[in-house]
């Protein structure tokens, strides 16, 4: 399957999407599985000790819906998570790293 074109958007821009699909509901009602891809310390001292994490979310049929980033505590506390991607029928929607955090 080839790539989809890739558009970058605000943080806020990211958070509408991910409020209008819903998906933040889908992943904390198991509607959408999780996957752990990566797992790394967290390098913000913000979060000294936590674990920076990526997930990747699928629907049911197995279809790559989105990717979240989050850190976790040592007792498996969620500290801070976010919106990375969403993918659509015709292009990837990414988080702008280069835009300014709120």
């Amino acid at each position: 399957m080839p790539r989809l074109p890739v558009r970058n958007v605000s943080l806020s821009e990211l958070q509408q999407l991910f409020n209008r699909m819903q998906l933040w509901r889908q992943i904390n009602d198991g509607s959408l599985t999780s996957d752990v891809v990566a797992s790394v310390p967290a390098n913000n001292p913000r979060y000294a000790g936590g674990t920076s994490q990526m997930l990747l979310h699928r629907n049911a049929d197995g279809r790559h819906v989105c990717t979240t980033h989050r850190i976790i505590a040592s007792d498996g506390k969620v500290l801070h998570w976010d919106e990375s991607d969403v993918k659509l029928a015709t292009e990837t929607v990414v988080k702008d790293h280069a835009a300014p955090h709120p």
